[in-house]
């Protein structure tokens, strides 16, 4: 999967985003959250932000200040 490719490189940087051998995704700043690809797996983009998903949880990384929103489905 061309998941990192979809992810700009300021923004990988900024929040220290690693893809895994076993099909995962690491944020690792400031907090440290994996998003496993599943099929449900998607990313998001938009003027303010970056939004990581898959059927577990939503990550959203905005793009100008270092901040992060984390939801947990069910």
């Amino acid at each position: 999967m061309k998941a990192m490719t979809l992810i700009p490189k300021k923004v990988k940087k900024m929040y220290d985003i690693v893809k895994w051998q076993n099909s995962d995704i690491s944020v690792n700043s400031p907090a440290y959250v994996n998003i496993y690809f599943d099929e449900c797996f998607r990313i998001i983009e938009t003027k303010m932000e970056i939004k990581i998903q898959n059927s577990k949880c939503i990550v959203c990384l905005y793009k100008d200040i270092k901040n992060m929103h984390i939801t947990i489905y069910k």
